[in-house]
């Protein structure tokens, strides 16, 4: 796959490598509408997953839902902002989570928001409204 065909070589200021781009290529292979990106410390993870956030963002113009540690909340909005130029919008209340899922739920597919929430969130309201994203 040439990468300038997924859009990626719009993304200004940015040098790419290759290897940055493997999660968003093996998504766009896989068709799973979800992608889980674990790897050791400093190997490249943020960067990786800013493409393809960017990509469903900016290309496919589809949301997309972030779920990490608390701790890492601040890091992810600050290196999607500084990195890629993505804005996010924060799910890390049940108030915010349930106003995202409304949004979701009434945007008929017109969001690309990308969402930040925490897995302990996920993890100790188990009064969540289900939530679909594709």
């Amino acid at each position: 796959m040439i990468f300038g065909q997924i859009g990626v070589d719009k993304i200004e200021h940015r040098k790419f490598s290759s290897y940055q781009l493997v999660h968003l290529t093996k998504l766009l292979n896989n068709r799973l509408n979800s992608l889980l990106v674990c790897d050791g410390v400093g190997v490249g993870k943020t960067i990786s997953s800013g493409y393809v956030l960017w990509y469903f963002s900016r290309i496919e113009k589809l949301p997309s839902l972030i779920i990490c540690p608390p701790i890492l909340i601040k890091k992810w909005r600050f290196e999607l902002k500084h990195r890629f130029g993505l804005s996010t919008t924060l799910a890390t209340t049940k108030d915010e989570y349930e106003l995202m899922r409304e949004e979701l739920d009434h945007s008929e597919n017109e969001l690309s928001n990308i969402y930040i929430t925490s897995y302990s969130l996920l993890s100790r309201e188990n009064k969540l409204s289900p939530l679909s994203l594709g």
